[in-house]
């Protein structure tokens, strides 16, 4: 530190001295450091004088525009390329090619250096053998991975103290804010030098690809599948009621309709085949493990085996009587006790029991029903015990143990015992007590045997997934393998009538192959898989646990793991449950009254299990099922419809399915049954009156029950149609009675002015009606007259007489009568009519397709003749219109046409009307009851304000009906009304609600119409029970024809019913009030629905349906859904101001709450 020069001196290695660096020296080296320029004081970015750009141009220097040459393409340019390509196509011209440069010449290399080389080194030259690629890592991996992906406290506990070897993953997924806070990897070293040792030890193997042009020919020439039905196909239903594991099942050897398995649980069942119904329950002392039918059809016996060292023979007490009784007599024979024997026999109650000195694995009938053999768990020498009943005796036929045996089978034809150990397959003769034949089969560990109905072919499953034919005839190792399981082998079944087998495995599978087996020894056997079946999932790694064959039909059933027994048949059967899936509910392993929180937590936790990333693709299926599970049940709406009907599939949604008259028409009956289904097929019943055999006794005597119940039920039904028609008939004479003595007035000046003289004269309404008075007149005194007689009478008089006589009965009175009923019929069935809108006004329109001229005159006249003489009422003229009221297009065109033609209304009667339709949507997606009686007429309304405005007294009748009285909770929703199928629909209640709508729709319409100072008056009226309509047309005609006389009895005419619509029609618009309701001609109070609160939310929800409807119609045009627009925002049904009905809302709102609480989805 005491030279100050210290740090700018340098050594230099010439002089051998240290030169101090000067100033600028210092400052150049600075500069250099600091990537500057060396020299000092260099200012690279000096002002540059640019020629061009220094001075500011308005244009610039070069503007000559570009010609139009330059945007034509140029025709010699075509002409040299056309040229050139004729050239090239004639082979005039060819491209140059490309020139091979000269490869240079190694000097040093060794010409013949293959030649030294070994053929190792040159096939190790050749073929190159990539290592095989890292796998790609995977969604738990990620620093950010999804909650699902990671494990909680006490799946980190298991996974800590599970072996390296068994964890899925080496490592715990961790989740990280940012990618930065991720720490080392602790394990990354490791990993590493495994993946060296692998590249470096493990052996590579080349697989040569087959090269063939066809790969269709590498594959055998298999039957089709078609040909060779019929085979298991579909899964019919599923039984349930086994809480654990279904170990077991048995068919009856004879007709096949009872099943029996046992389970974990300890009981037995007792199944019917043909309904999947549980008929009897035995309980048990210990899991079962094996069940077996006794194959004597003069029997109904059950062997069961069940952990305890037990072995129980039951009478299963269903089928035949006569067999169950004598089963339960051959019980109580049997000669227990009497012979000596190494099995203690005991009889318990109704049951005998056999006490086994170990655990009894399986349980094998003798073809003849005589002798059963037992196989035990444990290995030892007397592991196979055979059984006689008919002496209740047992011995153990072997001294020595050959081996751990696992099953064992008789000859079906010979006296011989099939003995499968793990290894091999032993085959004894019992008479001789030989050994006739040691098989291999082929796999490391047997676990099922079959045989076919010879018993020269064994086919024998293996729990290595490894399945054998073996043909004793031909060799002792089997001459087919097959590897068609994912898992262990669990049993293998061969059918008694047809050439099928089948093979059950723990993955969840049940292959079925066509077995083919010739007689000639010249043919080899074939066998060809036909289909693979999918019936359980997996549960603690089991999955199929036993397999039996219907003894008479190509059915299939299969005992799961999952506690159900699953039916396969060639065709679609009836199911009580879904053919294709399990309970959503145990899917996800939640109580039914699970809440929505514990069915979220329930999927997060075996989703993770269930992913395919965490357990591969043969999982994929489970998630599948889980997810769709969780997406039902998390909606309350779709987990309120699957608990109404269970997993049963929808029925199709197309019209030819759905349609009244077509054949497939169900109207979704199913949805409607809201029983205990699962309750029911597990129900004990105290008696098996359907399940039982009847004598010959029994069905004579239940078919003369059926039969005097027939004639009784005919008789009665032949009395009540003959007193109906009789009735019928003699009102109908009385009715003629009645017509013939009543002449009306203007009948009679119609038939006088048929006469040729007055052919021309045109006479009014007036002059018509005062010839009908004095002809009236004149026509009593010729009666009278007529009564006299005719002495003392001039020739003129009678000849006058005569003539009136022949005016009036031109036709003949039952003609006239006749025309006279049918026209008042069609006179008033045409306001009945559905799709029907009709006004009276100065012009009269009716809005039908048929034809009705003579109707709507009649119609017109009477509305005529009862208004007042002030009111100036012609008919100039008669058009009709197609209207649909259920759709928007049809009434905006409706509209538009009438807004364009400027016509008047001044009656509106909305009198279109259905009752009763099942659940049916209109075009627009409205259901229909809605649709046509408020929805429609609401638009109506919209649409022909206009023509109502240019009227002097206008007029709008809501025709509703009384059934709207029997509304007394909420209505339903706009999605409801829309389609949303999560309610039980009801026709009655949709008809119901739609004229309440109707009430409100009138109440709410007036109320707005009335507030903008409109001159519009709208009211709503009730015609009664009437007859003679047609609102009852989707009745079933059985009930429309068995109604008719209470109909005819109780209903009203139709004069009767529209005595009160003539009524709103013709009186003073003074004497109506606006909004109300009329029936009787008088005005009648609204039920408390008719509310201000409610008629508010009805019209909020028709303008948010009308909104959703106009968005939706792909269907309109842009100036139709401009015009809906329009009328959708009509100034005169603006909403009032809120304080207006302030304090009535505060009233109705406290009655209204209790209906709220007791709604009910009845729709």
């Amino acid at each position: 530190m005491e030279d100050p020069d210290y740090w700018r001196k340098v050594f230099d290695r010439q002089t051998g001295t240290d030169v101090t660096l000067t100033e600028e020296q210092v400052e150049r080296i600075k500069n250099m450091s600091s990537g500057k320029y060396p020299q000092i004081g260099y200012n690279p970015y000096e002002p540059f004088l640019d020629l061009y750009s220094s001075e500011k141009m308005i244009h610039p220097i070069d503007n000559i525009p570009e010609p139009k040459s330059r945007f034509v393409p140029s025709k010699q340019e075509m002409e040299k390329v056309s040229k050139l390509v004729h050239a090239i196509k004639m082979g005039w011209l060819k491209p140059p090619q490309k020139k091979e440069e000269p490869k240079p010449y190694d000097l040093w290399a060794s010409e013949d250096s293959s030649s030294s080389l070994t053929k190792s080194q040159i096939a190790r030259m050749r073929v190159h053998m990539p290592a095989p690629k890292m796998p790609l890592p995977i969604h738990n991996e990620s620093y950010n991975p999804p909650e699902e992906y990671l494990l909680d406290e006490e799946e980190k506990k298991k996974w800590k103290e599970a072996e390296p070897e068994d964890r899925p993953a080496n490592y715990i997924p961790e989740k990280f804010d940012s990618y930065r806070r991720v720490p080392q990897y602790k394990e990354f070293l490791s990993e590493r030098y495994d993946r060296c040792l692998d590249l470096y030890l493990a052996p590579r193997k080349i697989k040569n690809k087959l090269q063939v042009a066809d790969p269709s020919q590498l594959l055998p020439d298999l039957p089709n599948p078609n040909d060779l039905k019929p085979f298991p196909t579909t899964l019919a239903f599923y039984m349930h009621g086994h809480s654990g594991q279904v170990r077991s099942i048995s068919m009856e050897p004879e007709k096949g309709e009872l099943m029996a398995s046992g389970g974990a649980d300890g009981t037995v069942k007792i199944w019917m085949i043909d309904m999947g119904r549980c008929v009897k329950t035995f309980k048990v002392e210990g899991p079962v493990t094996s069940v077996a039918f006794c194959p004597n059809a003069e029997l109904t016996l059950l062997a069961v085996s069940y952990e305890g060292h037990q072995i129980a023979l039951l009478n299963t007490g269903c089928g035949d009587r006569l067999l169950v009784a004598n089963t339960e007599k051959f019980l109580k024979e049997l000669p227990i006790g009497e012979v000596e024997s190494q099995i203690d026999w005991r009889r318990n109650r109704e049951r005998v029991i056999l006490k086994m000195p170990n655990e009894v694995r399986k349980v094998v009938w003798h073809q003849k029903g005589d002798y059963f053999a037992s196989v035990a768990i444990a290995d030892i020498a007397s592991s196979v015990y055979i059984h006689q009943l008919s002496k209740a005796k047992s011995q153990c036929p072997f001294r020595k143990r050959k081996g751990h045996v696992q099953t064992v089978g008789f000859h079906p034809v010979k006296p011989h015992l099939f003995v499968a150990t793990k290894v091999s397959i032993r085959y004894y003769d019992l008479a001789r007590c030989i050994l006739l034949k040691k098989c291999s089969p082929g796999t490391a560990h047997v676990g099922a045997i079959a045989y076919d109905h010879t018993g020269d072919n064994l086919f024998v499953g293996g729990l290595d997934r490894k399945f054998s034919w073996l043909d004793l005839q031909l060799s002792n190792k089997p001459w087919k393998k097959f590897r068609h399981h994912r898992s262990a082998i669990r049993g293998v079944v061969f059918h008694k009538r047809y050439p099928l087998l089948a093979t059950v495995s723990d993955d969840g599978s049940a292959m079925i192959y066509y077995v083919r087996i010739y007689t000639d020894s010249s043919r080899d056997n074939e066998i060809y898989p036909v289909k693979r079946l999918y019936p359980h999932q997996a549960a603690d790694d089991l999955s199929v646990l036993d397999v039996a064959w219907h003894p008479t039909q190509p059915w299939l059933l299969t005992a799961g793991a999952n506690g159900t027994v699953a039916l396969f048949s060639s065709h679609y059967a009836h199911s009580s449950k879904s053919p294709s899936e399990r309970c959503y509910y145990e899917v996800l392993g939640v109580p039914k009254n699970a809440t929505t929180v514990q069915i979220k937590t329930a999927f997060y936790a075996k989703s993770k299990q269930l992913h395919p990333d965490n357990t591969g693709d043969s999982s994929a299926a489970a998630f599948v099922e889980l997810k769709k599970a969780y997406d039902t049940l998390r909606r309350p709406a779709d987990r309120r419809l699957y608990d109404l009907r269970g997993s049963m599939p929808p029925p199709r949604d197309t019209s030819k399915y759905q349609h009244p008259y077509s054949h497939f028409y169900n109207q979704n009956t199913h949805e409607n049954y809201r029983g205990d289904w699962k309750r029911y097929w597990h129900e004990e019943p105290g008696w098996t009156f359907y399940e039982e055999k009847m004598n010959a006794s029994e069905i004579k005597k239940k078919s003369e029950n059926m039969w005097k119940s027939i004639l009784k039920w005919t008789i009665f039904g032949s009395i009540l149609v003959i007193a109906y028609n009789a009735g019928y008939f003699l009102q109908l004479k009385h009715n003629e009675k009645m017509l013939a003595k009543l002449i009306d007035e203007d009948e009679i000046a119609k038939c006088f002015l048929r006469q040729k003289e007055f052919k021309d004269k045109e006479v009014d309404n007036v002059e018509l009606r005062n010839l009908a008075q004095m002809l009236k007149a004149d026509v009593d005194d010729a009666w009278k007259r007529k009564m006299e007689t005719l002495e003392g009478r001039n020739r003129d008089e009678i000849r006058e007489e005569a003539r009136w006589f022949k005016a009036v009965h031109e036709d003949p009175s039952h003609r006239r009568i006749a025309e006279q009923r049918a026209q008042r019929r069609k006179e008033i069935a045409e306001w009945e009519k559905q799709k029907r809108e009709m006004k009276a006004a100065e012009e009269a329109f009716i809005f039908d397709e048929s034809e009705a001229d003579e109707q709507s005159k009649k119609f017109c006249q009477r509305i005529r003749t009862q208004t007042s003489p002030e009111c100036s009422f012609t008919l100039c003229q008669q058009r009709k219109f197609q209207l649909d009221v259920s759709c928007l297009q049809s009434i905006a065109q409706f509209g538009e046409e009438m807004a364009r033609e400027q016509r008047t209304i001044d009656i509106l009667v909305q009198n279109a009307g259905i009752m009763g339709l099942p659940f049916e949507l209109s075009s627009d997606n409205v259901e229909m009851h809605f649709a046509t009686h408020c929805f429609g007429p609401s638009l109506l309304v919209r649409h022909l304000l206009e023509c109502f405005e240019r009227s002097n007294d206008p007029r709008i009748i809501m025709v509703s009906s009384g059934y709207y009285k029997k509304v007394n909770c909420s209505p339903p929703t706009m999605l409801q009304l829309m389609g949303e199928r999560d309610f039980e629909y009801n026709e009655q209640f949709a008809y119901s609600y739609s004229k309440l709508a109707m009430c409100q729709l009138t109440k709410e319409l007036n109320r707005r119409l009335s507030h903008n100072k409109s001159k519009i008056l709208v009211v709503s009226m009730r015609p009664g029970f009437v007859r003679g309509t047609q609102l009852g047309r989707a009745t079933h005609w059985l009930l429309r024809a068995l109604a008719a006389p209470f109909i005819f009895i109780f209903g009203q005419s139709l004069d009767k019913g529209i005595e009160t619509m003539h009524y709103l029609m013709t009186t003073e618009r003074e004497n109506l009030k606006g909004g109300s309701m009329y029936y009787g001609c008088q005005e009648e109070e609204y039920t408390d629905m008719v509310s201000s609160r409610w008629c508010r939310e009805l019209w909020e929800t028709l303008e948010t349906m009308t909104t959703t409807i106009i968005k939706r119609a792909n269907y309109m045009t842009e100036e139709e859904k401009k015009l809906c627009w329009e009328k959708q925002q009509v100034s005169c049904l603006a909403e009032p101001p809120s304080d207006e009905t302030a304090g009535e809302d505060e009233i109705e709102q406290n009655g209204a709450s209790d209906s709220c609480e007791n709604r009910a989805h009845k729709m």
